[in-house]
């Protein structure tokens, strides 16, 4: 039977309205979507369902397609830090003390400040002629205070002895410069329904790692404000008679990209916006805590489940690095600013529609990051140990050495870095002996010690070039390879081989047998205690069924 002209219309207006196979852009895979393509975007600011100093927890709303930038914004309060001694005032010098030179002369004071310690010089006259700060500059001392000094080391004298504080030093405090605010972060998990798409553990120290690979020009134009990242390098040239004309290089900088004044040199000083005083916000990408989020998104309104963020913090004592004084403060995060700025793309509606039965079975693969670290006490050299893998394909090995005895005081990376066995110097060598087995095979036909073919073994891991110096890689070179113009009053001299981590691309393709990646490596002039961590890259697949993830490792 002929169909009816009604029923001919209606099929064909079916078939203008629904969309084609062919007509239905991949909206999961981030790339090219036809410029006829209708697309809104809606932007939702979720505060945290649970927050504290250790973690915090969002919950995203299932609708629309999650956008790859969206952001995490924290915002830390100011620190209390208070003030410490820089000049003493002899106001009399006072007469038949203990002749000689006495350092770290404990002290008391008229005002609130403590722990201030006195290099004191008193001549053969029992006359003090000099008096400066010694090891210990003490806290929230101010201007005039009376400082006396130990009796029991320099005598009890004559003509009253009197020294006040002159002068007095603020501390600044800043991000990590290499991490920015994701220094705040331990660990980031993405999960749906309870079942983990993605976790970031030691999420900290793997994107000091991962700043190796952002341009100069990116870090100085965009990262020193979105999230406090300013690791761009820069050349110190020198000036000629006149001042005008730039000459040689005098070594690397930090190029923070900022001139005090009009005096022409930058000084080494960071903008006063990214100042812990100024409590700025600053912004974490959800593509730098969770990857696979750079090539794929994640489709909300197909997903039935609750998709959470939850990210744990580290210690409070690890968050920012201070720029003088002997002690580091306590950084709060401001809870009331944390929120995420989540972006949900929509598409046409009767498209959406068409993509999710089209995609009933939607597998998304991507790769995770498994960490394995272990302690190595001092002396230790040889290392050797499984790392696991067994089971999984595995395509890339990244590692790299943490010096536990690094803190946030004077130290812009603060303990964010991977350092080189034995502050290697231009006279004194250390070695970083490696090798992979897996699979009854070894990576490298003999153990790879020089420092430059691990920095080419990390590029070509990478499909990337660091931007890194060889002095902060491995630390040869000498200190003549920084400028010794600082970064707020401290020596450039802490980016020696602080940046050397190493990474392998293994090569055959093969899942890992059931004994596992052994990762060995051997340390000379492994000075003071490390803790090694190894992050493995792991193939995940995540298959959405009926709106419910079944997450399973390659």
């Amino acid at each position: 039977m002929e169909p009816s002209a009604t029923a001919v219309v209606a099929s064909n207006a079916s078939a203008q309205s629904s969309p084609s196979s062919s007509q239905i852009p991949d909206m999961v895979k981030i790339g090219a979507i036809p410029s006829s393509t209708v697309m809104d975007v809606e932007t939702s600011m979720l505060e945290p369902v649970q927050h504290s100093q250790t973690s915090c927890r969002f919950v995203l709303e299932n609708k629309g397609i999650l956008h790859s930038h969206s952001k995490i914004i924290l915002q830390a309060k100011a620190p209390t830090i208070q003030p410490s001694v820089l000049t003493l005032s002899i106001d009399v010098a006072g007469t038949e003390y203990t002749t000689g030179s006495h350092n770290n002369v404990t002290t008391t004071t008229t005002g609130f400040g403590k722990d201030l310690t006195v290099d004191v010089v008193i001549s053969e006259a029992g006359v003090v002629t000099a008096a400066v700060v010694g090891n210990h500059a003490g806290t929230n001392y101010a201007v005039g205070d009376t400082i006396t000094l130990d009796a029991s080391v320099i005598g009890a004298g004559s003509d009253t002895l009197a020294i006040s504080v002159a002068t007095i030093q603020e501390h600044r405090a800043y991000w990590p410069i290499q991490v920015g605010c994701m220094g705040a972060v331990s660990r980031a998990r993405l999960s749906s329904g309870g079942k983990t798409l993605m976790e970031q553990t030691d999420f900290n120290h793997l994107t000091s790692y991962e700043s190796m690979f952002l341009s100069n020009e990116h870090n100085k134009e965009k990262e020193i404000f979105q999230n406090g990242r300013l690791m761009a390098h820069g050349f110190d040239l020198e000036q000629d008679n006149a001042g005008t004309t730039p000459g040689k290089a005098k070594g690397v900088k930090i190029d923070v990209g900022y001139d005090k004044g009009f005096s022409g040199d930058v000084l080494g000083v960071i903008p006063s916006q990214i100042e812990s005083a100024s409590e700025s916000e600053f912004q974490i990408s959800l593509s730098d805590l969770f990857p696979f989020l750079r090539q794929q998104q994640l489709p909300l309104y197909m997903m039935k489940e609750q998709v959470t963020i939850t990210l744990e913090f580290a210690p409070q004592t690890e968050r920012l690095w201070v720029t003088s004084g002997h002690v580091v403060p306590s950084v709060e995060l401001d809870v009331s600013a944390t929120r995420l700025v989540a972006d949900y793309q929509h598409f046409p509606g009767e498209m959406m529609e068409a993509f999710a039965r089209q995609n009933a079975d939607l597998a998304l693969t991507y790769m995770v990051y498994r960490l394995s670290k272990t302690s190595i006490d001092a002396g230790t050299s040889q290392k050797i140990r499984n790392i696991g893998g067994n089971g999984r394909i595995v395509t890339q090995i990244v590692s790299g050495l943490e010096d536990t005895s690094k803190t946030f005081l004077k130290e812009p990376l603060g303990k964010y870095s991977s350092v080189a066995p034995g502050n290697v110097s231009a006279t004194q060598g250390g070695e970083i002996s490696l090798n992979v087995k897996y699979n009854n095979h070894l990576l490298y036909p003999e153990d790879v010690s020089n420092f430059a073919q691990h920095q080419h073994n990390t590029a070509q891991s990478k499909g990337m070039v660091p931007f890194v110096t060889r002095y902060e890689y491995s630390g040869e070179g000498g200190s003549s390879s920084v400028s010794d113009m600082g970064l707020e009053g401290v020596d450039l001299q802490f980016l020696d081989g602080t940046f050397c981590w190493q990474s392998h691309r293994l090569n055959r393709n093969e899942r890992i047998n059931s004994r596992g990646i052994e990762y060995q490596a051997q340390y000379n002039l492994n000075s003071g205690a490390r803790v090694q961590r190894v992050w493995l890259e792991i193939a995940r697949v995540a298959k959405l069924t009926d709106g419910k993830f079944n997450v399973i490792d390659a």
